[in-house]
């Protein structure tokens, strides 16, 4: 998926601006037999940008490129 934030103000400083950032994410399901994988990827093109901000005007960054396997097998 795809998800986009417009520039916005820092909560509390309407004077200082945060860029607009975007953000892809995705995910491959494979199955056989009774196994099943399960892969996602977030922040696939592992972008460097501020996701938002607090009161206290500190700046969270968007987490690095991350991945995850999950293995299901039906009994």
């Amino acid at each position: 998926g795809y998800s986009y934030t417009s520039e916005r103000a820092v909560e509390g400083n309407p004077n200082f601006l945060l860029p607009g950032n975007h953000e892809w994410n995705g995910v491959v399901t494979y199955q056989r037999g009774p196994w099943r994988f399960h892969l996602s990827v977030a922040n696939l093109d592992d972008n460097r940008a501020a996701k938002g901000s607090n009161l206290n005007a500190r700046i969270m960054p968007v987490p690095p490129r991350s991945f995850r396997l999950t293995p299901t097998y039906a009994f």
